[in-house]
C-alpha cells in the first residue's frame, strides 16, 4: 500500500474542500487535462484573436522612431467572457482571475516564437493601487513571467502621478496630454544582461487607444531597452503587414490559439 505524505495529504485534503473551479463560469472543473482554467463549456467561447489578427503595430499609437522592431501581441478580442472576466479583475476583488488570464498570454505568446530577457507591468499609482488592494496588470505580469519562466521586473517600472481615468478621457490626445511623462523607471534599476538583444515584455490587461502602454514603454526605450506589448484583450483592429516582416521574431506554426508549452528555450 503506498501512504502519501504529510504535503500530498494536505494538497488532497484542500483539492477535495476547494476542488478547482473554471474562471469563466465558477463549475467545478473535473479532469481536465489541459489545466486551461476554463471548463470544456467555455473554452470554445474565448474570443482569441487569429494569428494574423494578434499582431499590433506601435506606429499605429507610439511615437515616431520606437518601437519599429517589435510588435504588440493581443490575445484576444475584447468580448465576453474575457471582458466580463477582466472588469472582474479590475473592479469586482477578484485577483484569482489573473491566473487563468495569464494563461491566455501564454497562448498567444508562444504563437510567435518570441523570447524575452523580462517581464513587466504597466504600472498603478500607489495610492489607486492601495485604493483597489492590488494592480490588475502586476498579478497578470507575475503570473506569465512564472509561467514563461522569466524574471518579473515589475516594481522597477513606477508611476509618477495621479493622473485622471483613461476611460473619462474620450479623444487619443486627451489621453496622450493625461498620461505625458508619468512613467519613469526606478534610478537603480539596470536591466541584466546590457548586451542582451532579447526584448522585455511590457504587460497591461486591455488596450484602447495603445496610450497607456506607449506611454509606460517610452522609459524603457529612452533606456536602449526593446520592447513588446503583450495584452490580454483589445478592439483595436491589427496591421496585417507585420506578419512576415523580418522584425526580430520567428514565425510561429498555429493559425488559431491553444494551451501550448511555453517558449523556447534560449
Amino acid at each position: 500500500m503506498e501512504f502519501l505524505g504529510g504535503d500530498s495529504v494536505v494538497r488532497a485534503g484542500l483539492a477535495a474542500l476547494y476542488p478547482p473551479r473554471c474562471a469563466c463560469c465558477n463549475r467545478v472543473l473535473i479532469n481536465q487535462s489541459d489545466r486551461s482554467g476554463f471548463c470544456r463549456s467555455c473554452l470554445p467561447r474565448i474570443p482569441f484573436r487569429m494569428r494574423s489578427q494578434a499582431l499590433l503595430s506601435w506606429s499605429d499609437f507610439g511615437p515616431a522612431g520606437y518601437g519599429r522592431f517589435y510588435p504588440v501581441v493581443c490575445a484576444t478580442w475584447y468580448r465576453d467572457p474575457i471582458r466580463q472576466m477582466l472588469l472582474k479583475l479590475k473592479f469586482g476583488d477578484a485577483p484569482d482571475l489573473a491566473h487563468a488570464l495569464a494563461k491566455i498570454l501564454v497562448c498567444g505568446w508562444n504563437r510567435f516564437g518570441m523570447d524575452c530577457r523580462g517581464v513587466i507591468a504597466v504600472p498603478l499609482h500607489q495610492r489607486r493601487e492601495r485604493e483597489r488592494g492590488y494592480n490588475q496588470a502586476g498579478l497578470i505580469a507575475a503570473a506569465f513571467a512564472k509561467q514563461v519562466e522569466r524574471p518579473d521586473w515589475s516594481r522597477h517600472l513606477i508611476r509618477n502621478r495621479i493622473t485622471q481615468r483613461q476611460s473619462s478621457l474620450m479623444t487619443r490626445e486627451e489621453r496622450q496630454a493625461n498620461l505625458h511623462g508619468a512613467f519613469s523607471l526606478t534610478g537603480w534599476f539596470e536591466c541584466p544582461e546590457g548586451n542582451d538583444a532579447r526584448p522585455v515584455v511590457l504587460v497591461d490587461d486591455v488596450l484602447t487607444t495603445g496610450t497607456t502602454l506607449t506611454e509606460a514603454a517610452i522609459p524603457l526605450w529612452r533606456n536602449n531597452i526593446p520592447v513588446v506589448g503583450l495584452v490580454v484583450s483589445s478592439d483595436k483592429q491589427t496591421q496585417s503587414r507585420l506578419i512576415g516582416r523580418n522584425t526580430g521574431y520567428r514565425s510561429a506554426l498555429p493559425e488559431t490559439g491553444g494551451f501550448g508549452p511555453t517558449l523556447n528555450r534560449p
